[in-house]
């Protein structure tokens, strides 16, 4: 029996306890016919009760002692009706006694039919950033205890002006071992599930995307014990977080928000209640201390455990890769977040330029550009003067056949399959310090220049040459580094991404990289909780604690 009904049995004893004692009531004050006509309720209600019984334990036997107890208060209904209206003395007795019945019945539900299986619902909305539930949904799967479904959304773009688009579903685009439902076939107010998952937080508040309103933390924490809101996002560094991201209604309604370090989880515990006084709210939404819980990331997870025999390349991607020969290329990940997209705003859309020439020409090394998967939509919601230079500029890119342009539901795949990442400080960033792979955090200011030519032909160099000289400078000692930023290469003037390509190509470095990057994946993963890649069945095993099942 799911915890859900076992509330259910309880709260119809209780309704049948205000039956006894309204009757109780009546015929004190000798009004005999709407004792009797209770009486009869009652009995016609202790019926549906047994057959709720029956259907919830499904035959397994568990409900038989309770089944026999509401049988036999069903004969004590049947016995003070009758001799209640034969006008018989003791019916105030008979009331009285039906009491220790409900009291029997209600004791049976609790020791016999203590909840031993859970129904978690999983209403993800895009499809790559379903890896923010995956290994949570993992466990619950495995677990069997426990009913697990997985529902993909629908959602809305958020047109210039703030009116919808039309409604995409992206139910077909999950991984083909996640099997999805219909949301439209599951009754959330009559099937209650224990625990749903969320990695929405935003209702109605989002300015680029929102989800089918019936799916509004707002209304859907009603239909649940348990509502949990699972970043779709992790951060790179918790002195960058948005403050906003721990003040969303996901936030607010949910009973846990899973945060992926305790020093994150403490930095949205002071904005929480810096919110709270501003508001004069303390306590409204609950206390952040319970509901914030660091558990570590689901998304994580899966940038620790993934594995280049999990991910299959489209012919064309693995054409762009290897060479005729076979051989592989360096394959850089660019990474283009909204957070760029938003504050570099023409500047930006130059920058991705500069990106794509450093690439062009060489047989060594391509680039797999993959931009967020709201990209568009924010530029068509909140830039909209620069939407179609970067539609533009996507096909471009796309057409030109001179790298990958990765617009799928798999984010790990690309970087699993890359040997290195480009890009700004975002999730995917974050995601990639667990792999222990080097970055290059991009700025913004630092634009890619064209090429410079060497010296001229037949003379020679006595000097290394400033690439050489820029590369020697960026290769610092890993031990030296003693937070996780230090090990990442951070552009500037004097060190770009065509310096940084070169550094990667130079087989010569590759220990020193080895080196690097295994220092970078340490004090990454060392501020992460459950940073061995099972923060998803800390996540799950926590949520079974607290529906009882600890």
């Amino acid at each position: 029996m799911r915890r859900t009904q076992q509330k259910q049995l309880l709260g119809f004893l209780e309704t049948l306890e205000d039956a006894r004692l309204e009757m109780r009531r009546a015929y004190g004050e000798g009004r005999v016919e709407p004792v009797l006509g209770t009486l009869g309720d009652c009995e016609v209600f202790a019926e549906s009760i047994g057959r709720f019984v029956s259907d919830a334990e499904n035959g397994s036997g568990k409900g038989a002692a309770t089944l026999a107890l509401i049988d036999g208060y069903r004969g004590e209904l049947a016995r003070a009706r009758r001799e209640i209206a034969a006008g018989a003395e003791g019916g105030a007795a008979l009331i009285k006694g039906l009491r220790k019945h409900l009291a029997d019945i209600g004791n049976s539900v609790r020791a016999d039919l203590a909840p031993d299986r859970i129904e978690a619902l999983f209403l993800p909305y895009k499809a790559s950033m379903w890896d923010s539930m995956h290994s949570v949904w993992e466990a619950a799967d495995a677990d069997p205890f426990c009913d697990a479904y997985v529902a993909p959304i629908p959602y809305y773009e958020v047109m210039a002006g703030g009116c919808l688009g039309p409604m995409r579903y992206e139910g077909a685009s999950y991984p083909s071992g996640v099997p999805v439902i219909d949301w439209r076939g599951y009754d959330l107010e009559a099937r209650r599930p224990d625990v749903i998952y969320i990695h929405n937080p935003y209702d109605d508040a989002n300015l680029v995307t929102s989800v089918h309103p019936d799916f509004f933390s707002g209304r859907i924490k009603d239909f649940t014990d348990m509502l949990c809101y699972l970043p779709y996002w992790v951060s790179a560094n918790a002195a960058w977080a948005e403050p906003l991201l721990a003040l969303q209604p996901g936030a607010f309604n949910s009973h846990r928000t899973f945060w992926q370090s305790e020093r994150l989880r403490d930095f949205f515990i002071g904005e929480y209640k810096k919110w709270e006084r501003d508001n004069n709210s303390a306590g409204a939404f609950g206390k952040p201390e319970e509901k914030f819980v660091a558990l570590g990331s689901a998304k994580l997870d899966m940038a620790i455990n993934s594995r280049p025999e999990d991910f299959t390349l489209p012919e064309e991607w693995r054409g762009l890769i290897y060479r005729a020969d076979g051989t592989k290329k360096k394959v850089v990940l660019l990474n283009s977040s909204l957070w760029a997209l938003l504050h570099g705003n023409e500047k930006y859309v130059e920058k991705l330029r500069g990106a794509f020439r450093a690439f062009e020409g060489r047989d060594d090394a391509v680039l797999w550009w993959r931009p967020h998967p709201l990209s568009a939509s924010t530029y068509n919601a909140l830039r909209p003067h620069l939407a179609k230079a970067y539609s533009a500029l996507v096909d471009e890119y796309a057409r030109g056949g001179a790298g990958i342009y990765d617009g799928t539901a798999e984010p790990h795949r690309a970087i699993c399959l890359s040997d290195a990442y480009y890009g700004d400080g975002g999730s995917l960033m974050a995601l990639y310090a667990a792999t222990g792979k080097p970055i290059m955090m991009e700025i913004l200011d630092v634009q890619t220049p064209a090429e410079t030519a060497g010296p001229p032909e037949g003379e020679s160099r006595q000097e290394p040459s400033p690439r050489e000289a820029a590369i020697k400078a960026a290769m610092k000692d890993p031990a030296a580094c003693v937070r996780y930023e230090d090990a990442l290469f951070i552009e500037s003037a004097g060190f770009g991404l065509r310096d940084y390509i070169e550094m990667l190509m130079d087989e010569g470095n590759s220990e020193y990289l080895a080196r690097r990057g295994a220092r970078q994946r340490e004090l990454f993963l060392g501020d992460i909780a459950h940073g061995d890649g099972t923060a998803g069945a800390a996540i799950y095993e926590h949520c079974k604690e607290f529906l009882g099942f600890g």
